[in-house]
């Protein structure tokens, strides 16, 4: 309320969840970037043939001074893990 008027606030969905204590599900997503939710929904119903083709690991790719680059792992430290 601000000077006897009632203003209603919009909370993104996945911020509201959090304050209510409602985990947060993968279509959640959709309301902090669609594109991104978009391009996911397109890897999940890609044909795993075209998955493979891909060759898409759970890799970040980090930049570090001096202009060297590092790779990490985000599922696996030894090795890349494949996207499926």
């Amino acid at each position: 309320m601000y000077e006897s008027i009632t203003i209603e606030q919009k909370f993104v969905e996945p911020f509201m969840n959090l304050v209510i204590g409602r985990k947060n599900v993968f279509e959640d997503i959709q309301y902090i970037d669609p594109a991104i939710y978009q391009s996911l929904i397109g890897l999940k119903k890609m044909p795993d043939e075209e998955l493979e083709d891909m060759q898409q690991t759970f890799v970040i790719q980090d930049q570090l001074p001096g202009g060297r680059t590092k790779y990490v792992n985000l599922l696996c430290p030894s090795k890349p893990v494949k996207g499926t």
